[in-house]
């Protein structure tokens, strides 16, 4: 069994490595079964979710918008 994965680090333009580190992790289900949610390691700096592919698809780039430094400087499209 392998694991596969996606990191995306979020690096400002002088080089500095920004908070959250991105990771989506690849699972069957699309989603961390319950077993996995109790033991996974969490951090203040890290934001993990799951996903059926371990790539990063549409969905996983909003909420790493939403949830990394770029947040300050993106803004909802108005309806």
């Amino acid at each position: 069994m392998t694991h596969s994965y996606t990191i995306m680090p979020t690096i400002d333009a002088t080089g500095k490595l920004l908070s959250p580190l991105f990771i989506v992790m690849q699972e069957i289900s699309g989603d961390f079964g319950p077993l996995v949610k109790k033991d996974l390691f969490t951090a203040p700096n890290i934001y993990v979710t799951a996903s059926r592919s371990r790539r990063m698809m549409k969905d996983h780039l909003k909420t790493w918008l939403k949830r990394s430094t770029f947040h300050m400087w993106v803004t909802e499209p108005s309806s």
